[in-house]
């Protein structure tokens, strides 16, 4: 069979009637010479391209790491950033210090206007609180990009997970919460507060489960491009400061956005005032403690 320029005949596995199985004669042949790694549950083309960028992205870090390099410059950053990622001996000695600070910020949170406050420095620094912000190609007009609004605040993979009956689920939801006990120990949090923490936590991730939309819905691009007026967003969700959530998290003079899921902010705006501002402090503890557990000391791992 001619190979053709603009596809690799090989990635095909002829062997295969297409009448029989239309997908492994389309790529038998690649799946063949790319097996799923044993660390990965799925291995295509974006995931190779990944893994090669990550590759050629360490090789720099480490060849930045060992240079001198003028102070202030570029590869300066790199090379910080690099080390002080890298520097597992102090890791292991600062344990959960690092999340004093934001720990402490958590504490003075008094009103809903407070928590919408931190929740802007949350998403500033990566932590996955509510809903999730990003600036992305405007999905309508390519030449331009757009800020997007997008559901988010769930711990396990998505609402199903939360609200489905069957047992397989129920074993799921069992299991996370012998997690959340686990890692909120590791987080140095008093042994008798865990379980009423851990009964806060599915309680407002269940709530956030029940507004955000389903698997089905996720794949429909019609449903997810939603362009509202910065004005409409306002309008919508009144009780969230829009205006000082986006100058904290860096944006400025927005005329319009894009809303992935619209019944979600407003579901989300509706959840403020319902649930207490103690809950919602415990709500981002635990957030926090997720969003960290990748950085977590060998002695927490481990035990």
């Amino acid at each position: 069979m001619p190979k053709n320029a603009d596809f690799d005949m090989s990635n095909l596995d002829t062997s295969v009637r297409p009448q029989d199985d239309l997908a492994l004669f389309a790529g038998g042949g690649w799946l063949k010479k790319n097996p799923i790694p044993p660390t990965d549950a799925r291995w295509g083309t974006f995931d190779f391209l990944r893994e090669e960028s990550q590759k050629k992205l360490r090789a720099i870090a480490e060849e930045v790491s060992k240079k001198k390099v003028v102070a202030g410059s570029d590869e300066q950053l790199v090379k910080d950033f690099w080390l002080s990622g890298m520097n597992e001996s102090l890791r292991e000695d600062l344990g959960i210090k690092p999340l004093t600070e934001i720990f402490e910020t958590i504490e003075k949170i008094e009103t809903v206007e407070d928590f919408i406050e931190f929740t802007a420095h949350a998403h500033k620094v990566g932590f996955n609180i509510l809903w999730a912000p990003f600036v992305g190609q405007d999905d309508r007009k390519s030449d331009r990009n757009a800020f997007h609004l997008v559901q988010a605040g769930l711990t396990l993979p998505d609402r199903d997970y939360y609200l489905k009956p069957d047992e397989e689920s129920k074993r799921i939801r069992a299991a996370y919460t012998a997690h959340l006990e686990k890692m909120m120990t590791f987080a140095e949090i008093p042994t008798e507060k865990i379980p009423g923490m851990i009964q806060i936590v599915l309680k407002i991730e269940t709530a956030l489960a029940k507004i955000s939309i389903t698997r089905v819905e996720w794949r429909d691009p019609e449903k997810l491009y939603n362009k509202w007026s910065f004005k409409k967003l306002r309008v919508t969700a009144p009780g969230i400061n829009w205006k000082q959530y986006l100058n904290d998290i860096g944006v400025k003079d927005i005329k319009d956005l894009v809303v992935y899921q619209p019944k979600f902010i407003e579901g989300v705006h509706a959840l403020l005032p319902k649930v207490s501002i103690e809950d919602w402090k415990t709500y981002a503890r635990w957030k926090v403690i997720d969003e960290a557990a990748q950085g977590t000391p060998d002695q927490y791992a481990t035990n």
